[in-house]
């Protein structure tokens, strides 16, 4: 048996089938979901931090891997997308070169965002740059590679400059907004 040729092949149908895709978003939002009272207790500590200084701050030990995940869930949710509309050409791509196709490769949201058809406005758009500094780096790392991208300020699509290097107030109501117009818009069903 020709082991190269059935390896090859589970992995296209596997990566070229959206299905798995939305199986991992799907995970990675209930692992997400796990951490949100953390979340919820750490901004909310923060708060009482801020009008009384003898309240002692929480540790932050949950807030870069729960954007992470988030981040992923819905990198996964485009990619999904993508790859429903194309099956058949990223398929064809991967067997003439053998390669994972470039467009599936990226993680920054926005650029993800349009290659899937989503359609977002300036508010939905902050958080997927939000995200994708989460994705990037700052779920994971102390630092981005680039000590410019610590910044965190970006252009945005209507060519202004915003900050994006934090989260609070009602981000998670937001966020879990962004998701259901995700999955709307581009006819997923997830739960």
């Amino acid at each position: 048996m020709k082991w190269d040729k059935v390896h090859r092949q589970n992995y296209e149908n596997k990566a070229f089938w959206h299905v798995h895709w939305l199986a991992s978003a799907r995970s990675l939002l209930h692992s997400a979901q796990v951490l949100e009272p953390r979340i919820l207790e750490l901004w909310e500590n923060y708060q009482a931090h801020s009008k009384n200084k003898s309240i002692r701050l929480l540790p932050d030990y949950f807030q870069g891997p729960y954007f992470m995940l988030l981040a992923f869930a819905i990198e996964n949710l485009f990619k999904a997308a993508i790859v429903r509309e194309n099956s058949a050409g990223l398929k064809q791509q991967f067997k003439a070169d053998r390669k994972f196709p470039k467009q599936l490769k990226e993680h920054d949201l926005v650029k993800l965002a349009k290659l899937a058809g989503f359609e977002f406005d300036t508010q939905e758009e902050d958080l997927l740059r939000r995200l994708t500094i989460h994705a990037i780096w700052a779920g994971r790392y102390p630092v981005p590679l680039n000590y410019r991208d610590s910044s965190g300020i970006e252009k945005f699509e209507d060519g202004k400059k915003y900050l994006i290097s934090w989260f609070g107030g009602n981000d998670l109501e937001r966020l879990k907004a962004l998701i259901g117009n995700i999955n709307e818009q581009l006819n997923h069903e997830i739960a």
